[in-house]
């Protein structure tokens, strides 16, 4: 066992959950490993996204220009607004939410990412790129690293952030069988090019002012599924996902909802003579109050804990569906440096990160956003079918 290959901390899986964790751990002073299976951090599977200040701005503190007030990370356009469309076959309705706070943000996850990689980096945390892992090392019923291809790496705790289709999850126990069809969103993402004085034209806006759109696609396909729509800054991201289950049941494809989508008289004239610069797909899952997934999935065991979509932790109506992946990570580093100081990184010990969770999880909105959001809401109850 090679000793450059010892760290107190490896984490797999270079996403928001994942490198939210670096940094803290990193700037503890706790000596830090990311492994991330794509090249140089960026992945076919970047979609576009929304990302607020809090709580990302107390982790990365380089997010704004202390003296200035700008902000340093890559963003495309600060969201001025909040839509919500409620599509029917041959019509549609819309509401909107001022933004007056002015802290949230429209990314590109790519270049984003890659930000957050190099700010990890700079904290001390080492990430290795293009670096797959295979299993979870385990030596009596204890996480004890991460085997990759063509390494072992060791720690006192692993922290897998990899995503809902995590396969450490699977082989290592933590995950009993496969989720339920009915518990993953399929996604599919365009990226429309259009200049900045066109999107501001037809959406009303002034300059570096974007919005993001939720819409609501179930009485346009008939079946749970969500569309969204960002305005980036020479570019709109129109991107739609529908329940597993029902996609299988009617043996459909996330493209085929998107390219109905687009010729839907609300979304045609917004995105018309743009021209396609690429397209992504990913999975989601559906957030539910239980927050172990019933007798599907631990999120804690000896050694190891689980953060981010492969905790189920993303929140796939919020507007910024990365929050709460970002405070599964905090919590996750947090829970890292209290069980450093007992040197304790059993089961138990490790409990103090499903605390933490739970408390995120009832103070994750504000009082104003429960008041802006509560029609919103409303229409999510009606996406998923009841139990």
């Amino acid at each position: 066992m090679a000793k450059s290959n010892n760290y107190e901390v490896i984490i797999v899986g270079a996403g928001p959950a994942g490198l939210s964790a670096a940094k803290l751990l990193a700037d503890a002073g706790i000596k830090t490993l990311v492994l991330e299976k794509s090249k140089k951090g960026v992945s076919k599977n970047f979609y576009s996204g929304i990302i607020s200040e809090e709580p990302l701005k107390e982790i990365f503190t380089n997010f704004c220009d202390s003296t200035t007030g700008k902000i340093s990370a890559p963003f495309e356009r600060f969201v001025d607004q909040y839509r919500a469309y409620i599509l029917q076959e041959d019509s549609f309705t819309s509401f909107n939410v001022q933004n007056n706070s002015q802290n949230s943000y429209i990314i590109l996850r790519e270049s984003f990412n890659l930000w957050l990689i190099k700010e990890v980096e700079t904290a001390g945390a080492k990430v290795l790129t293009g670096t797959a892992a295979r299993e979870l090392i385990v030596d009596q019923g204890k996480v004890i690293g991460v085997r990759t291809e063509s390494e072992n790496y060791y720690a006192n705790l692993v922290i897998v952030a990899e995503g809902v289709n995590s396969i450490l999850t699977k082989s290592s126990g933590l995950r009993i069988g496969e989720f339920s069809t009915n518990r993953i969103f399929a996604f599919i993402e365009e990226k429309i090019s259009l200049s900045s004085d066109v999107i501001e034209e037809r959406f009303n806006l002034s300059s570096f002012n974007g919005i993001s759109a939720k819409l609501f696609t179930q009485g346009m396909f008939k079946m749970p599924s969500i569309g969204y729509i960002h305005t980036n800054h020479n570019s709109i991201s129109l991107g739609v996902g529908g329940l597993f289950s029902e996609l299988l049941l009617n043996k459909l494809n996330p493209n085929e909802l998107l390219e109905q989508l687009k010729e839907h008289s609300c979304i045609k004239p917004l995105i018309a003579n743009g021209s396609t610069k690429n397209y992504c797909s990913y999975m989601l899952p559906v957030i539910t109050n239980n927050i172990q997934d019933n007798d599907t999935l631990k999120l804690i065991s000896d050694g190891c804990l689980l953060v981010g979509g492969t905790a189920f932790m993303v929140d796939i109506f919020s507007w910024d569906i990365s929050t709460l992946a970002i405070l599964s990570g905090k919590a996750a580093a947090l829970t890292a440096i209290k069980a450093k100081e007992s040197n304790d990184f059993s089961t138990k010990s490790l409990e103090h990160y499903l605390q933490l969770i739970k408390n995120d999880l009832a103070t994750i909105r504000t009082p104003q956003q429960n008041e802006n959001f509560h029609l919103l809401d409303n229409i999510n109850e009606t996406i998923l079918p009841r139990k």
